[in-house]
C-alpha cells in the first residue's frame, strides 16, 4: 500500500521503463526501481505510486503507465515525476518537452535522479532540452547501426526477424567463442503450421473466398495462430502476400532463399484474386446476398455490398404488422467506406433492393441461355476465343524463351572476356548484376503469362461443367438453392453494373462469359417489370 497524499512531505511519483532491446543493457525495472527508492528515502520524498511500463518504447507515448500518470498529475495527487534517467521518460526531444511543459503547467515538476538539471531556471531547461537531444540521438544511433548490422547479415544470406511467420521456427545456431546465441539466423520448417498454410492457400484460391471466410474456416477448423490467438481476416491477408512462403524472405531490398512451403503458380494466383476482391464487402452479415461480389456501382466504379433493414410500423404508439419483417437492399460501398474512415466522398447512386435486382438476374441466365442453339453457338465462340488466346500466350512464350537464350549467351560472353582479360572484376559484376536483372524480369513475363492462361482454361473448364450441369433445366434455375445459384452466378457471370437513374429505373449492364456478349436491360424499381434492349 502507498500513503496517502500528505501536504507536509513531497509527493513523488516513480515512473520506470524498459524495451525488449534494452533489457540486455541491464536497465532492468527492479533495478530501476530500486535506485529511486533508495533516493526517495535519502531526499525524505513520500512516493505516492510506481507507475511501470515494462516492454514499450521510449519512442511512443502509447504507454499504458505513461497515460495513468499524466492522468493523475492533473488530478494533484503528486508534486514531481522522478525517472532514473531522462531516456525511460523519452527519447523524443519533441514529445519529452511537450510533456515535460505540460506537467510544468500542472504544477508538477520532472526531476532525474542521474542527471543535474532544474526545470524551473533557463539553464535547466536548456540541459533538459540537451540532455533530451543526447537521448534521441543514441536511439537513432543505435536503429541506424542495428539496421545497417540487419542489412549486412541480410546480405550475407542470413534471416533477419525477431519472431518466424507462421509456418516456420527461427533458428539461431551457437557459434564458438560466443556466450550468447549467433545474430544469423535461418528459418525451417514447422510441419503443422505449414500445412495450415498450405490449406489457407488453396482455400483461397477457390471460387467465392476472401480473408474473412478464411479466417472462419480456420476458426471452426480449431486452429491457432503463432501466439495461440484466434484467426482474423488481417492475418490471413499477410500469410497470402508473404512472399517466404515460395522461397524469398524479403528485407529491405535483399532476398534471402528460405524452404518454400508453396509453388509459384498457386502464389500467383493468390495475388491475382487479392487484387481481384479488394473492393469486395467480405464480413459477417445476417443474411446471405446472392450478387455479393458481383455488382459494381456505374456511377463510382466501386462495389455494391448488401444490407439489410428490420421494419417496424407504429399506429396510435403501438407496433403493428410483423415486428420481424425484413428487407435487404445492395448499396454502394464509397458512403459507407467514407464514414468508416473519416473521408469527405460520396455516391449519389440509390439503394436497390435485393430481391429485384436478383430476380432480373436468375430470368436473363433462365431465358437466354434456355435457348440451345444460341447456348450453342456462346459455346463455341468461347471455347474459340480460349483456343486463340492460348495460341497467342505459346507464340510470346517462345519469344521470351528466344531472349532468355540470348541472356544466357551474352552471360557466358562476359565470363569469357573476363577470363581473357578483357575486363575487370568490378566491370564482370555490373554485368553480371545487368543481366540477372533482365532475367528476372523476363522470368516474372513467363510466370504472368502462365497464370493468366491458367486462369482462362479454369473459367472454360469451369463453364463447360455448369453448362452440363444445368444444360436440361435452366427453366429451373429459380428453384435451385441459394448454392446452387451462387455457383452458377460465380461460373457464368463476369460482373453486373448497376445504374440508377432518376426516375427510379435500374439499368442493368451484365457481362457474361457466356454468352460472350453483353446485355443491358432497364428494370423498374417494381419487380414485376420486363428485361429491356440487348446490346
Amino acid at each position: 500500500m502507498f500513503n496517502q497524499v500528505d501536504q507536509s512531505k513531497i509527493n513523488v511519483a516513480i515512473y520506470t521503463r524498459v524495451s525488449t532491446e534494452e533489457q540486455a543493457e541491464n536497465f532492468s525495472i527492479p533495478a530501476q526501481l530500486e535506485l529511486l527508492r533508495s533516493y526517495c528515502r535519502a531526499m525524505n520524498y513520500e512516493i505516492y505510486d510506481e507507475y511501470v511500463d515494462a516492454g514499450f518504447s521510449g519512442t511512443t507515448s502509447d504507454r499504458p503507465a505513461l497515460g495513468k500518470l499524466i492522468d493523475d498529475a492533473k488530478t494533484g495527487k503528486f508534486q514531481v515525476i522522478l525517472v532514473y534517467r531522462i531516456d525511460r521518460f523519452f527519447r523524443s526531444v519533441k514529445d519529452l518537452l511537450f510533456v515535460v511543459d505540460h506537467l510544468d503547467k500542472l504544477g508538477v515538476s520532472f526531476r532525474s535522479v542521474t542527471e543535474p538539471f532544474d526545470t524551473t531556471n533557463p539553464i535547466g531547461k536548456f540541459m533538459l532540452s540537451l540532455l533530451g537531444s543526447i537521448a534521441q540521438l543514441e536511439r537513432d544511433t543505435f536503429i541506424e547501426r542495428s539496421m545497417m548490422g540487419k542489412i549486412r547479415r541480410a546480405e550475407e544470406g542470413y534471416v533477419v526477424l525477431s519472431s518466424p511467420p507462421y509456418g516456420y521456427d527461427y533458428v539461431m545456431p551457437f557459434e564458438p567463442g560466443r556466450k550468447s546465441k549467433s545474430e544469423k539466423g535461418y528459418l525451417v520448417i514447422n510441419n503443422d503450421e505449414a500445412q495450415v498454410v498450405k490449406e489457407i492457400f488453396m482455400e483461397y484460391i477457390k471460387p467465392d473466398q476472401s480473408t474473412i471466410t478464411i479466417a472462419k474456416y480456420l476458426t471452426q477448423k480449431g486452429y491457432k495462430t503463432k501466439r495461440g490467438g484466434r484467426w482474423g481476416g488481417e492475418r490471413v491477408y499477410s500469410i497470402l502476400t508473404n512472399t517466404a512462403y515460395i522461397g524469398e524472405w524479403r528485407y529491405k531490398d535483399i532476398v534471402v532463399s528460405v524452404p518454400p512451403l508453396i509453388d509459384i503458380e498457386t502464389f500467383e494466383t493468390a495475388q491475382k484474386l487479392l487484387k481481384e476482391r479488394k473492393n469486395m464487402i467480405h464480413r459477417v452479415t445476417p443474411r446471405d446476398y446472392l450478387l455479393r461480389g458481383l455488382l459494381r456501382c456505374k456511377k463510382c466504379g466501386k462495389y455494391m455490398g448488401g444490407t439489410t433493414q428490420t421494419h417496424r410500423h407504429y399506429k396510435n404508439g403501438k407496433r403493428v404488422g410483423d415486428p420481424y419483417k425484413e428487407t435487404y437492399y445492395y448499396r454502394c460501398i464509397t458512403s459507407s467506406l467514407a464514414r468508416r474512415y473519416g473521408k469527405d466522398e460520396s455516391c449519389p447512386a440509390k439503394w436497390v433492393k435485393g430481391e429485384n435486382i436478383e430476380t432480373k438476374v436468375l430470368n436473363y441466365l433462365s431465358e437466354i441461355l434456355s435457348n440451345p442453339v444460341k447456348l450453342n453457338e456462346a459455346l463455341s465462340s468461347q471455347q474459340k476465343n480460349v483456343y486463340n488466346k492460348k495460341l497467342e500466350a505459346e507464340k510470346k512464350l517462345k519469344e521470351l524463351d528466344k531472349v532468355m537464350d540470348r541472356l544466357t549467351t551474352e552471360r557466358e560472353r562476359v565470363l569469357q572476356a573476363y577470363r581473357s582479360g578483357v575486363i575487370e572484376l568490378p566491370d564482370l559484376q555490373k554485368s553480371i548484376d545487368d543481366i540477372k536483372n533482365r532475367q528476372k524480369v523476363i522470368e516474372q513475363q513467363i510466370a504472368e503469362i502462365k497464370l493468366s492462361q491458367s486462369v482462362e482454361e479454369e473459367k472454360s473448364k469451369n463453364i463447360l461443367e455448369i453448362v452440363e450441369k444445368h444444360r436440361h433445366n435452366w427453366e429451373a434455375v429459380h428453384n435451385l438453392s441459394f448454392e446452387e445459384k451462387r455457383e452458377l452466378l460465380m461460373k457464368t457471370v463476369k460482373c453486373i453494373w448497376v445504374e440508377t437513374l432518376l426516375d427510379g429505373n435500374i439499368v442493368l449492364d451484365i457481362e457474361c462469359y457466356i454468352p460472350a456478349s453483353q446485355q443491358i436491360f432497364t428494370a423498374s424499381p417494381l419487380a414485376s417489370c420486363e428485361p429491356g434492349r440487348f446490346r
